[in-house]
């Protein structure tokens, strides 16, 4: 039976042999690719995961801001609501997702994304 070697399904790089992430874009591995057919049994984030990863986010964040809730998951970032305290107004904050390992490359392109959407005209 031949051999299956496990590729990124976020860039298609060929992984390493027991990878946890990407050594291209960072995205997690599968933790287990059947021999036989393939398939790739990913890890589910848990809860407890996710709270913590709220709790540093919002340590990074500072007292001048409140996370309050996700608005959404994309490729290899979340968008959660924040409410500015100085302000007094909701915006919303891109963070890397929490099951991502942040290589240079990821973070060169999760740069490259918030510097054109800071340059798009508002369409308040």
């Amino acid at each position: 039976m031949p051999t299956v070697s496990p590729t990124c399904p976020t860039c298609a790089t060929p992984l390493p042999e027991g990878a946890k992430y990407c050594p291209s874009c960072g995205a997690r591995s599968p933790v287990e690719i059947s021999r036989a057919t393939g398939e790739a049994h990913w890890p589910t984030a848990s809860d407890a995961d996710e709270l913590e990863y709220r709790q540093r986010l919002q340590q990074a964040l500072g007292d001048a801001y409140q996370l309050r809730e996700l608005i959404g998951r994309g490729g290899f970032g979340a968008v959660y609501a924040v409410w500015d305290v100085r302000l007094e107004r909701e915006v919303a904050v891109k963070a890397l997702r929490h099951d991502l390992f942040p290589t240079r490359m990821l973070l060169e392109r999760f740069q490259r994304e918030a510097r054109a959407v800071g340059a798009s005209p508002c369409r308040c």
